[in-house]
């Protein structure tokens, strides 16, 4: 089976190895653009994503997930609540 020029960047776009950088690239984008969110000064917000990115690692794909975004998020969700506990005194 020969395949044609849009068939072709289909198949390619859809390669495993494609596919996995892809998601590690996504993930480690939405990090970045909640912590933007932080830098801001929108903590809801950017606890809001983070949130989101962490439940992105509750699926079955996500053993292969680079393991950064994750912990980063749960990190900075921390720092910011205790941020927000001790401004709220």
């Amino acid at each position: 089976v020969r395949l044609v020029g849009s068939e072709m960047c289909i198949r390619d776009r859809y390669n495993s190895n494609n596919h996995q950088n892809e998601i590690h690239r996504l993930l480690w984008a939405d990090y970045e653009i909640a912590f933007l969110y932080h830098k801001m000064d929108n903590d809801e917000k950017a606890i809001d994503l983070l949130n989101k990115l962490i439940a992105r690692y509750e699926t079955d794909d996500s053993d292969n997930y680079p393991i950064g975004p994750k912990n980063l998020s749960q990190r900075v969700i921390k720092e910011l609540k205790i941020f927000q506990e001790a401004t709220s005194e």
